[in-house]
């Protein structure tokens, strides 16, 4: 399992530098994963993107030492559900 180093980052009292990933796009999401920031938030809430999008998105991301946040478009235990067996990680 890997390291949540938001968490750990937060608990040393230390501050992330975060941005959003809204472009269902598998390029675009490899050079916000290669851009260094400590956290991507990908938004599923305010973007069109599918499940097989979230998935490629996920999958690009994962080499990456950002912690990626999903952001599901709303309180739905099955939306939640989709994004986990995606390959979201819980923090």
């Amino acid at each position: 399992m890997r390291t949540n180093s938001l968490l750990t980052t937060f608990r040393d009292g230390g501050f992330a530098v975060a941005s959003f990933v809204t472009i269902p796009d598998l390029l675009v999401a490899e050079v916000m994963g290669a851009s260094g920031v400590d956290v991507l938030l990908v938004d599923t809430e305010h973007s069109a993107m599918s499940l097989t999008q979230l998935q490629g998105v996920l999958t690009a991301l994962h080499p990456t030492d950002s912690t990626v946040v999903v952001r599901v478009p709303g309180n739905d235990d099955v939306a939640i559900k989709h994004a986990l067996d995606l390959g979201a990680r819980v923090c």
